[in-house]
């Protein structure tokens, strides 16, 4: 981060100096936007030092969030940059195509050899030390580098941009060539800077690592012995670390579930890497399962955007599968049904372990017969009202 840091404490004045001297205004908004870039080195070093601090008391979890405020402002400065340098470019070459202006882009031919070598030698750096940037970050698992490095091979592309800006001037006289680069480029900036604040917020607003990676957790600890199944699962994410909070139902006593809780962390652990989640932290507890705990399926008829609870099996175009524990409903997915039939349901219910489906109305003494040789019972149900059933 150090050698990020001098080069932009380097490139800054140069370019400034040479920009004026040559008469680039886009040398020039260039150096100034290095001058940032070297502010921004130095709070990035900052963090990362007091990332690497150990978490104390007041910090339980370390100050890993650091990272993901980072990234929302390395969005945010990079959005900004690419919003600005679009509408500069939009607006001259409105200026040139409605208007009949001219491109302002009049250089001194004295100095053109020295912007051009400048410019080079400035995309020579940017692009290996961004790469650098993004694989010690990646490496390290260390958020505050990779959105450094994102940011510096942003600063890259624009200086490429720069780059045949002069030589279209020098060659050919081509002095719109700059302009309609910078919008395309400004395109992939903003899009990068989306990233960045999407992953920073992420983090910040603890959203859960997704749906699909809580259902693997769940099958993963599901398979191991004396595990009669997963109670409650809560993700999300501290700066680039992966929380689990999950309550595991178990009849073993303390001591087994204490041998149990260790062996879980290594097929978790071994599951976020292959994510692509570096780094995790479990906070893993155990309960008794509920004795009376059951399984109950609600049929739901859905029409014209209104649900209500199927008269009929064949009706139900959706079943809700209820996990009740202590007379509560603590699991509800909604399974689409509308392509089977009655028999196909029964099957489908009996797969899932369900031993009672809620109709609106009594069934036909067939229909109640056909569920029973799958081991499910028909109830009629006091109300079409979904929320009776804390749906």
């Amino acid at each position: 981060m150090a050698a990020v840091v001098a080069m932009y404490s380097v490139k800054g004045p140069v370019k400034i100096w040479v920009g004026h001297a040559a008469g680039l205004t886009a040398i020039v908004a260039d150096g100034y936007h290095n001058e940032s870039d070297f502010t921004q080195g130095l709070l990035a070093m900052w963090l990362i030092r007091l990332i690497a601090a150990a978490a104390t008391r007041e910090f339980p979890l370390g100050k890993k969030n650091l990272a993901s405020l980072f990234k929302v402002f390395v969005g945010v400065c990079l959005g900004y940059l690419a919003i600005t340098a679009g509408f500069q470019s939009l607006q001259t070459l409105w200026d040139v195509c409605i208007n009949h202006g001219s491109f302002p882009l009049r250089f001194s031919q004295e100095y053109a050899p020295i912007a051009l070598i400048v410019a080079m030698v400035s995309v020579a750096l940017s692009i290996p030390v961004s790469e650098y940037q993004i694989r010690t970050g990646e490496r390290l698992n260390n958020g505050i580098l990779i959105a450094d490095g994102k940011e510096t091979r942003s600063d890259a592309i624009l200086e490429v941009v720069i780059v045949a800006g002069i030589l279209g001037q020098m060659i050919g006289g081509w002095a719109w060539i700059e302009y309609p680069l910078t919008l395309v480029v400004c395109v992939f900036m903003i899009q990068t800077a989306r990233e960045l604040i999407a992953d920073g917020l992420d983090a910040l607003l603890q959203r859960s690592i997704g749906e699909e990676h809580e259902n693997a957790i769940q099958e993963i600890v599901k398979d191991m012995y004396g595990v009669q199944g997963v109670d409650q699962i809560i993700t999300f994410k501290i700066g680039p670390m992966v929380i689990l909070i999950m309550k595991v139902l178990s009849r073993h006593g303390a001591e087994v579930t204490d041998i149990m809780k260790k062996a879980m962390a290594m097929p978790l652990a071994r599951y976020l890497g292959k994510q692509g989640f570096e780094d995790g932290k479990f906070f893993i507890r155990f309960a008794q399962p509920d004795p009376d705990a059951r399984r109950r399926a609600v049929a739901i008829e859905r029409t014209n955007g209104i649900s209500r609870v199927a008269r009929r099996v064949g009706e139900a175009t959706h079943i809700a599968i209820c996990d009740i524990e202590h007379d509560r409903v603590v699991r509800d997915p909604v399974e689409d049904v509308h392509r089977l039939n009655p028999a196909q349901i029964a099957e489908f219910l009996a797969q899932k372990n369900v031993r009672e489906i809620v109709l609106s109305e009594s069934p036909m003494d067939s229909m109640r017969k056909k569920f029973r040789e799958f081991g499910i019972e028909i109830v009629c149900g006091p109300s079409t009202d979904l929320s009776v059933y804390e749906l």
